[in-house]
């Protein structure tokens, strides 16, 4: 569980949700606290542990859900109609023979399935054709793959077991680009044993027994559905982990590029990542005094303090700096020259003018003029 939650934990900062290890130990806790039968308590007890603002629950509840969905596969039924197995029964050109095995007459002892009507060659289906599972248990007909057994007996907490420990072998968090969907896709179903199973889907469906070919077009339904949920499964974990890198990757791209080469339809995705920068930059100078209670002892304040206690130090003080928040003022050339290179520097300034109280700006091409107030007023855009 500690190893599956360290790759929760990964998906969630590719999420852009900031989890400290200090935060992931107490997530820990959280799980052995609450246990994990209920998904809705699991759910609000880790986002109240890993997400802070209302922006991080969003994407926390929005990771938690693809990260932790499993696909339904007790919801399947593969039991068989009788016009199915009607289309089953009737042979085909090749199969002649097998026709005139069952035509020797309608009346006696051999299985419906197996006998015709003798004119026209039409199959006779007996009325308890609706409980095929039992028919074939009966003639002791029952897969001989695990895979295939599990899928048609509807166990999900083993398939689910499957399917979490396949996509841990196959390293399905490695994903990057969509294109790589089908081939994760595939390894997962041969991880889980279709080869196996598929195997033995084709030498039923070559038997000249109706009930074995019967039993080859359960698997090969219940194989259709494994493929489509695993297909889901691989679809939900790429968008967790691949979309987020993929727009990691692209705005790793976006930050080294030169700004010459900079297209129109491109800054949308650098006004994304300018934000960033001005968030971080002013994160690391917006804070207004140093923390208390460490670093240097002022001894002059912690004297004067302690006057009244006879020179005995009960009240230390710290040196501490107070730090003013900052007056941005600045100059930007907005000539024709430099024009890409203004663009993104007007850009940043009004990022930094979202967030901070006192900017001013000003451009010049061939005189000076303020254009904070026009920051304030207009979109980037305009």
């Amino acid at each position: 569980m500690d190893k599956t939650l360290g790759e929760f934990v990964q998906a969630l900062r590719n999420s852009d949700v900031r989890v400290s290890t200090s935060e992931t130990i107490d997530a820990i806790r959280v799980i052995n606290m609450v246990g994990l039968d209920d998904k809705a308590m699991l759910k609000n007890a880790l986002r109240t542990a890993l997400s802070k603002s209302d922006v991080e629950k969003i994407s926390f509840d929005h990771c938690f859900e693809n990260f932790f969905s499993f696909a339904r596969i007790n919801e399947f039924k593969a039991n068989s109609t009788p016009e199915e197995l009607a289309e089953i029964a009737e042979p085909d050109e090749d199969e002649s023979g097998l026709g005139e095995n069952g035509s020797g007459g309608g009346g006696g002892g051999g299985s419906g399935m197996e006998s015709g009507s003798g004119a026209g060659g039409e199959v006779l289906l007996p009325e308890e054709i609706e409980n095929l599972d039992q028919l074939l248990k009966e003639r002791g007909l029952v897969p001989k793959s695990s895979l295939a057994q599990m899928l048609l007996r509807g166990d999900r907490a083993n398939l689910t077991i499957a399917l979490a420990e396949s996509a841990r072998a196959v390293k399905l968090n490695d994903i990057k680009f969509f294109t790589q969907k089908g081939l994760y896709t595939r390894k997962m179903m041969l991880h889980i044993g279709l080869e196996e199973m598929e195997q033995e889907m084709f030498q039923l469906e070559k038997s000249e027994d109706i009930y074995e070919r019967a039993l080859g077009r359960k698997i090969r339904d219940v194989r259709e559905y494994l493929r489509s949920e695993v297909r889901d499964y691989v679809e939900k974990q790429f968008l967790v982990v691949a979309d987020a890198e993929g727009k990691e990757l692209k705005d790793e791209v976006t930050r080294n590029i030169k700004l010459t080469n900079i297209e129109l339809r491109g800054f949308s995705n650098i006004q994304k990542v300018v934000q960033k920068m001005a968030k971080r930059l002013i994160s690391m100078h917006s804070r207004r005094k140093r923390v208390k209670n460490r670093g240097v002892i002022d001894i002059r304040k912690t004297l004067r303090k302690n006057a009244a206690n006879d020179g005995v130090l009960f009240d230390l003080h710290w040196k501490s700096t107070k730090v003013d928040r900052p007056k941005v003022i600045v100059i930007c050339d907005v000539s024709g020259s430099v024009r890409e290179v203004s663009r993104f520097l007007l850009m940043f300034i009004y990022s930094i003018t979202e967030i901070l109280p006192n900017v001013r700006a000003f451009a010049f091409s061939g005189n000076m003029f303020e254009v904070t107030q026009i920051f304030k007023e207009k979109t980037l855009e305009k």
